[in-house]
């Protein structure tokens, strides 16, 4: 969830209330009773930069990796746009 707070405890606060309000339950096209509620807040993260095209929002520090090995992570754009 993308929140804009000033703090770490604004957003985790504006996120329970977002959250909370937009809890629902509903029955899906295959019968199955389907509930959407918030378990748990897993972490914050501060965006830096400004929210545009191209705007860093997430980094996840990991080790050097040969490019051979990525590019076996590369997903076409098809797929991608399964998502």
């Amino acid at each position: 969830m993308l929140i804009r707070a000033d703090s770490s405890l604004e957003a985790y606060d504006k996120t329970l209330r977002i959250a909370r309000e937009n809890e629902t339950s509903y029955t899906n096209e295959h019968q199955q009773d389907v509930q959407w509620k918030l378990v748990s807040i897993t972490d914050i993260l501060p965006i830096y930069e400004a929210f545009e095209d191209g705007a860093e929002i997430a980094f996840t520090p990991r080790p050097p990796r040969k490019l051979k090995n990525l590019q076996k992570w590369v997903l076409p754009r098809e797929r991608l746009a399964e998502s």
